[in-house]
């Protein structure tokens, strides 16, 4: 709302002096409310809220001054200018600014001192409200944007303010990621993260529960209250780098299974042919457990493992079990295909199954060996 289209307050126990303030600022278009009491006053701003209250010195039933001192200690009407009329008296004048008066005008009053006072305040007061709805609407932006936002003091790398995503994405509440400084969420044996006006770097953050994700941070200069802040999106790009590595991974899969291949063409001896199927299998990678499943019909088999017993788990005790093409994920899939599957991080796949005694397995590949059409 404009504040022009505002009230404007005129209270003054002079019912002359108050009659010739209404009709000057009628004549310049504004709204007029009058009063010659503080308690109508106190009143009528119960109601309403005026752009400006115009306050005499005496009032029918109390000081004016007095009256400035009620309005500048209440919250609600702190913030409304108060032009203050009265007295060519320097005591007087002291008196009204120590009450919180914003200006006082004197005995005798212009016309046209009166209106140009009241068009600046009315002036202020309309870039106020912008200030204020501006300040609204980049609030609104920041909390309730989907990105994942934070806002950082530079000087200190205090994080002064957390969106909604933020704290979602990082599981902590908005009052912990107040509390902490930007470093607490950097990855352990990670260099430290800057704080720069303007950037745009990868990082490794981690999660309140301790998980870590690879992230790009998008920062940029903002200021609010008088106050330079770097605001920064962080996007998560764990999936995007898991793809890539993935990628390669099974680049070099593919030729291990080739050379694989190649090794049972040439021998017929079971033992050895697993044997060497590890052996390439760790050119390529360092596993800690592996093994090796036989396609029996709709089920498969495992025939030899590697790597397990080293953790305490007792491999026989799933040496025997069939374990069901149709509905595993990862054997339906290879066998489909051909084309070996990388789960990066198990605990983030929704097909992984998990074995008891198999917690410490964090990654996994399924690859298939295939003799022509046979897998």
């Amino acid at each position: 709302m404009h504040s022009r289209t505002l009230p404007i307050l005129v209270v003054d126990g002079d019912n002359q002096r108050l009659s010739e303030t209404r009709v000057w600022l009628s004549q310049e278009g504004f709204q007029i409310l009058d009063s010659t009491s503080g308690s109508d006053a106190l009143h009528i701003l119960e109601t309403l809220q005026p752009a400006i209250v115009l306050l005499g010195h005496k009032l029918s039933d109390g000081d004016g001054i007095r009256l400035c001192a009620t309005f500048k200690a209440d919250k609600k009407t702190s913030h409304i200018p108060i032009l203050m009329l009265g007295p060519q008296k320097s005591r007087w004048i002291e008196e009204a600014f120590a009450a919180g008066a914003d200006d006082v005008c004197t005995f005798p009053t212009y016309e046209a001192v009166l209106r140009q006072r009241v068009r600046l305040f009315i002036d202020l007061a309309d870039q106020r409200q912008k200030a204020a709805k501006s300040k609204r609407r980049a609030h609104q932006l920041f909390h309730n944007s989907r990105a994942v936002m934070l806002l950082v003091n530079p000087s200190t790398g205090q994080i002064v303010d957390a969106n909604r995503s933020a704290c979602a994405y990082y599981g902590y509440s908005r009052q912990q990621m107040l509390s902490m400084p930007l470093v607490n969420l950097d990855a352990p044996a990670q260099q430290k993260s800057e704080i720069t006006e303007t950037t745009n770097i990868t990082l490794r953050h981690r999660l309140a529960n301790g998980d870590c994700r690879d992230v790009v941070v998008y920062s940029g200069p903002i200021e609010t209250g008088g106050r330079k802040y770097v605001c920064m999106i962080i996007h998560d790009v764990t999936k995007r780098k898991l793809a890539q590595v993935a990628e390669i991974h099974q680049r070099a899969m593919a030729s291990a299974l080739r050379e694989i291949a190649a090794d049972i063409v040439k021998t017929l001896d079971h033992d050895e042919v697993l044997d060497r199927i590890f052996a390439n299998m760790q050119h390529i990678i360092a596993f800690q457990g592996a093994s090796v499943m036989l396609v029996d019909g709709k089920v498969t088999r495992t025939r030899r493992f590697k790597g397990y017993d080293d953790h305490g788990f007792d491999m026989s005790r799933v040496e025997d079990i069939r374990w069901p093409i149709d509905t595993t994920y990862t054997l339906r899939t290879v066998i489909e295909t051909g084309v070996p599957i990388i789960i990066s991080d198990v605990k983030l796949d929704p097909n992984w199954i998990t074995v008891r005694g198999l917690e410490w397995v964090r990654s996994h590949i399924t690859a298939p060996i295939r003799l022509g059409t046979r897998t």
